[in-house]
């Protein structure tokens, strides 16, 4: 279901900037980068994971362009329940923004696996070098306790 809102995304996105839509199908969703503890940081990405009131209070920053000139385009969030099934998909378009993209939320039930993702679309040239950077779940960002 995420891969067909996340493709029927990328129609509009190509119909609005004039990607042609060949162009657009052979891409699909960009090539998938996880952003893990270990490398998120020499990726150029900030993320803050706290425990506050019982939830999951999260801060993720990006870089704001890949390659010199993709810049951040699309962030997003998703649920998952304890087999792995979506629960929820949010995808916003960042438009007419410069600087680095950020994103901020909570998470109120652990039982769950929240994810968040920043999207980078390249121009037309280069734009298999399209990439989305994902974190499959905060839980892996919390602090040790």
């Amino acid at each position: 279901m995420f891969l067909r809102i996340a493709r029927n995304a990328l129609y509009i996105f190509a119909a609005l900037f004039g990607i042609s839509i060949t162009t657009a199908h052979a891409i699909g969703v960009p090539k998938i980068e996880r952003l893990t503890p270990e490398n998120f940081a020499e990726l150029g990405f900030e993320i803050s994971v706290k425990k506050e009131y019982g939830a999951l209070s999260v801060e993720f920053t990006g870089p704001e362009k890949i390659n010199r000139d993709c810049p951040a385009t699309r962030s997003g969030a998703y649920l998952l329940d304890e087999t792995g099934d979506e629960l929820m998909v949010f995808v916003s378009e960042i438009v007419g923004h410069s600087g680095r993209p950020n994103a901020i939320g909570y998470q109120m039930d652990n039982a769950n696996r929240m994810g968040v993702f920043f999207e980078y679309i390249c121009p037309e040239h280069h734009l298999l070098d399209s990439k989305r950077y994902e974190i499959e779940s905060l839980a892996d960002f919390l602090p040790e306790e």
